[in-house]
């Protein structure tokens, strides 16, 4: 079994929204303590995503860059970033999301708790905190 809890799958064409995307999931997230991993999907995306994925591992951030140098689509980009998880959990992202101000790890652990204890739970879905 992996030690990954949760995969991130953030598929993307546009380097400003999803750089934005991932500095709020480091900000609100403790990437470590969640065995999270961050998978971008680039389909399609200026070569400079590259340069800015490369800066995010140089900083220890736990993400990976699945490219694709045609655009794929969302569901396509989606369904290929799923096959490349190793997460219990696969938490599907659009690069347009930013986590707002929260305690650490509170969104995440907010997603997971309907799963806790009920093997029936499929899924759970985002919410809006003011």
């Amino acid at each position: 079994m992996s030690d990954i809890k949760v995969s991130i799958v953030i598929p993307t064409m546009t380097l400003q929204l999803v750089k934005k995307c991932i500095q709020s999931l480091i900000t609100y997230t403790d990437l470590n303590e969640n065995n999270v991993e961050i998978i971008i999907i680039a389909n399609g995306a200026d070569i400079a995503l590259k340069d800015c994925i490369n800066e995010f591992k140089s900083q220890n951030v736990p993400i990976r860059l699945v490219w694709f140098d045609k655009p794929l689509g969302a569901v396509v980009a989606l369904n290929e970033g799923i096959k490349e998880s190793k997460g219990e959990f696969v938490l599907l992202f659009n690069d347009d999301c930013e986590i707002l101000w929260s305690e650490k790890n509170y969104w995440l652990n907010t997603l997971l708790k309907p799963f806790e204890n009920n093997d029936k739970m499929a899924c759970t879905g985002p919410f809006r905190m003011i």
